[in-house]
């Protein structure tokens, strides 16, 4: 898990610096279960599984209508960690990108979130319900917004275009992964 949030600081804090002059279980398929989520309670899912989680429809819904099928990359097999882009851009360069880590305690999974938020400049709480943690910022340079938000042993992280929309499709969105996840929490 520390590499996944360290590959997102990678991502992000570069650009942070820049604006400011600085230098193995098996996996379920996924389908809903009986109690209305996406996977099954304590087993690992893929980082095909987690890109499920939100749908080039998903994204048109919020008003994002580019959106194509995710490339889909992972800190590796058996990790729990998914990084999603829909596009040809990721979302630190103003493209759609959704990224998600399932923590193997509630400890790994708030270190993560720590050390994304570290990434996020003068970061306002979002009006999310159902989170432990949340940070966002509408306008970072060059051009995106990102959220960041902890659930149990569950990190989700959203980026997007800046937008007089952003906060609402951050938010509006990040609930809906949630509540798609709600069995890895």
């Amino acid at each position: 898990m520390r590499s996944a949030a360290l590959r997102l600081s990678a991502l992000v804090l570069p650009l942070v610096l820049a604006a400011c002059g600085g230098g193995p279980s098996a996996s379920p398929s996924v389908a809903p279960t009986a109690g209305g989520g996406l996977f099954s309670p304590g087993v690992i899912p893929t980082a095909e599984q987690l890109c499920q989680l939100l749908t080039p429809a998903d994204w048109a819904a919020a008003g994002l209508s580019f959106a194509r099928a995710p490339t889909i990359d992972d800190d590796g097999p058996g990790t729990g960690s998914a990084y999603c882009t829909y596009g040809s851009a990721s979302g630190a360069t103003g493209g759609l990108e959704l990224d998600v880590y399932v923590g193997a305690t509630v400890d790994d999974a708030a270190y993560n979130y720590a050390t994304i938020n570290e990434s996020i400049p003068t970061p306002s709480v979002p009006n999310l319900s159902g989170v432990d943690q949340a940070a966002m910022n509408t306008n970072m340079e060059p051009g995106f917004g990102i959220i960041v938000a902890r659930a149990g042993k569950l990190v989700v992280t959203v980026s997007l275009p800046t937008s007089t929309s952003a906060a609402n499709q951050l938010t509006s969105l990040t609930a809906l992964v949630l509540s798609r996840a709600a069995a890895l929490v």
